[in-house]
């Protein structure tokens, strides 16, 4: 059953949703639908057999299959329905069926009316596609009685329209090609991205600057400069791009995912750049779309996690893990979201951080508790090798520290950590070995300082500096041989790096 479409429409449905569909059931006065779907929502994994045995209760005679499907059609149908008028998209189509239908039926002076409407308001949301659909509708309805001077102006304001729409597509080709570069790495990219930044810088000098213009160039510039390593200039284009949607302020509740992407995008080229005063006066974005009552709730839970992890990536970079954990359980009432939300991937990053935090502020116990509870939640082959690998370093270095030594060399015992041992990766290979080493030796100085120059060779390489990400091992190593906590390091590094911003 759950690789029928009926479950899964059913199991990604909101509360309200689900209420709309099943008070349309009752108005229809078909039962049977509203059952099966009550039963298929409260079951985790209901059987084929027991879906037939209420079917046959009802007296049908159609096979399942045929009951499946049109439970499917029928949902689908239903939240069409319920999503219609909720974006301008919807709106304006929903504005040329009604043209259609007056059409047909000769109602010129209803037309008219509609048309002028519907036009204003695809003009105010740049929705020029559905705008030259529009002006059809006109021409077929008004073209009889126009003179030569009223079909010029019509024919002059479709190319003006038309010519809108041709350079918003050409900004938009832009964007695709920056991002199949970023995916192909290719030896010819700086070449091509030069002659993309001069057609960019081509169209940016156009006179018709539309909103839709605005957004796609600066959001292709900022993809840019990204590509380029220009991180101080990425953080300037993406600032004037959330800039342009407070000049549009209507653009935020008509596109509030774009939105929200814009503003983590701007508030992690923050933290990449040390400008902690930037981000700190752009993360309340953020939770204004929280609290915000325009937006869906999908959509506010949306902007609450990436709140609450930015928040916590924020504190992290900056060392204040103490600071951090006597506030993370304050925002996740505040940004009601609970911690088991998102993807695996998602989860195990978050959590990774919250282990982080308890280490790092002496909770051992409770670092261990959380991490032994993820490893049994979730499967490890579902999120990222570099955090399944963060996650056995933290292990590891938590009993160490914590000078559960019993329980370390039980942990090291348990796997078998040869080099031909095909479960672990090179850098895997090379931690566990050197703690290994320190749990066995007395003189843990000169094994640290081994550990530290195997590790440098591993931290310049850009391809495995993955590793260090969430983590930085480095300066675990570094701390253990000075002497300084985690803590310690981690302010250090983030002094040293916004001194030199």
């Amino acid at each position: 059953m759950k690789n029928n479409p009926a479950y899964t429409l059913i199991k990604g449905l909101s509360k309200n949703e689900k209420r709309y569909f099943k008070l349309s059931r009752v108005q229809s006065g078909d039962k049977l639908y509203e059952v099966l779907f009550n039963y298929i929502d409260v079951h985790e994994n209901p059987s084929d057999q027991e879906i037939e045995s209420l079917i046959k209760t009802y007296g049908s005679t159609n096979n399942l299959s045929i009951h499946k499907n049109y439970l499917a059609n029928i949902l689908l149908e239903c939240m069409v329905n319920y999503s219609h008028g909720k974006t301008i998209e919807n709106q304006l189509t929903h504005n040329l069926r009604e043209l259609e239908y007056l059409f047909t039926k000769k109602h010129t002076e209803i037309a008219e009316k509609k048309l002028n409407v519907a036009k204003q308001k695809a003009l105010m949301y740049e929705e020029f596609l559905i705008y030259l659909q529009l002006m059809m509708w006109e021409k077929r309805f008004f073209s009889n009685t126009w003179n030569s001077s009223q079909y010029n102006l019509w024919y002059r304001e479709r190319i003006s329209i038309h010519n809108k729409l041709n350079s918003i597509d050409k900004v938009m080709f832009f964007n695709d090609m920056l991002f199949n570069l970023a995916v192909e790495r290719s030896e010819v990219q700086k070449h091509t991205l030069n002659n993309i930044f001069r057609n960019l810088k081509k169209l940016q000098e156009t006179s018709d600057q539309t909103f839709q213009l605005k957004k796609h160039y600066l959001s292709a510039l900022n993809f840019y400069f990204i590509l380029i390593n220009n991180t101080p200039k990425a953080l300037v284009v993406s600032a004037r791009l959330i800039l342009l949607f407070d000049e549009h302020p209507h653009f935020i509740d008509h596109e509030p995912v774009y939105y929200i992407n814009r503003i983590n995008n701007h508030l992690v080229n923050c933290l990449l750049t040390f400008d902690i005063e930037e981000f700190d006066k752009n993360i309340g974005r953020l939770k204004k779309i929280v609290t915000s009552k325009k937006v869906s709730p999908q959509i506010r839970n949306n902007a609450a996690e990436n709140y609450r992890n930015h928040f916590v990536y924020r504190y992290v970079l900056m060392g204040e893990f103490k600071k951090c954990e006597t506030q993370l359980s304050g925002l996740l009432k505040e940004s009601r979201i609970a911690t088991e939300g998102g993807s695996f991937k998602q989860k195990a990053q978050f959590q990774a951080y919250i282990i982080i935090i308890q280490y790092a502020v002496g909770n051992y116990k409770k670092a261990l508790r959380i991490l032994q509870d993820l490893f049994l939640e979730i499967p490890m082959q579902s999120i990222p090798e570099d955090i399944v690998t963060v996650l056995k370093v933290l292990r590891l270095i938590i009993y160490y520290e914590s000078k559960r030594y019993s329980q370390l060399n039980l942990l090291l015992k348990q796997t078998n950590y040869e080099k031909d041992n095909p479960t672990l990766n090179p850098f895997e290979l090379l931690i566990v070995n050197h703690f290994r080493l320190l749990n066995e030796s007395q003189d843990s100085s000169s094994i640290l300082k081994s550990f530290q120059k195997r590790l440098k060779p591993i931290y310049r390489d850009s391809q495995k500096k993955k590793y260090f990400a969430i983590f930085d091992v480095m300066l675990w190593v570094t701390g253990q041989l000075e002497n300084k906590s985690y803590e310690q390091k981690v302010k250090e590094v983030f002094v040293s790096k916004a001194k030199r911003k």
